[in-house]
């Protein structure tokens, strides 16, 4: 599993999300000093990483989670395979309950992250998604937890936006 997906064109990318786009701006080729390019992309694309401030008004930014001196420890990663469209429940972490009361970072494994490349498609749309049981319950056993990840595109899945 990859944690770090690269930039480029024709990506799966979160349904809405604005296309990456590359400019050339400057090339050796073309008798410019140096090669230089200007790039545009959504931030649903590549790697991608919800903070605090994504759905909070005075929640923490990128900048401050991602910080190089914050120290995150311990983490753990926990498998929860899931198919197309199902949901990541409370009861699919309470097994895990007695590993992760002191984790700052929880990393959840759906092997979700194998249809990237075989059928984006189901990737981008049909991907497993939090349950809103999921956060209180995670905030009620792992009271350190600074860190939620899952290996979608998103915690939340287009045809379930109201939950």
């Amino acid at each position: 599993m990859s944690i770090s997906y690269a930039l480029k064109k024709n990506i799966p990318l979160y349904p809405g999300s604005p296309e990456i786009s590359f400019i050339s701006l400057r090339s050796i080729a073309n008798n410019d000093s140096a090669n230089t390019s200007m790039f545009s992309f959504g931030n649903h694309s590549g790697t991608h990483v919800d903070v605090p401030l994504h759905f909070c008004y005075q929640g923490s930014s990128v900048a401050e989670v991602l910080n190089s001196e914050n120290v995150y420890s311990p983490v753990i990663c926990i498998n929860i395979p899931k198919k197309p469209g199902s949901c990541i429940r409370k009861a699919d972490i309470v097994p895990f309950s007695e590993q992760i009361p002191d984790v700052e970072v929880l990393l959840i494994r759906t092997g979700f992250f194998n249809y990237r490349q075989s059928n984006p498609t189901i990737y981008m749309t049909s991907h497993p998604w939090i349950h809103p049981d999921v956060p209180e319950y995670l905030r009620n056993i792992c009271p350190h937890l600074k860190i939620l990840g899952i290996d979608t595109v998103s915690i939340s899945n287009p045809s379930h936006r109201k939950e």
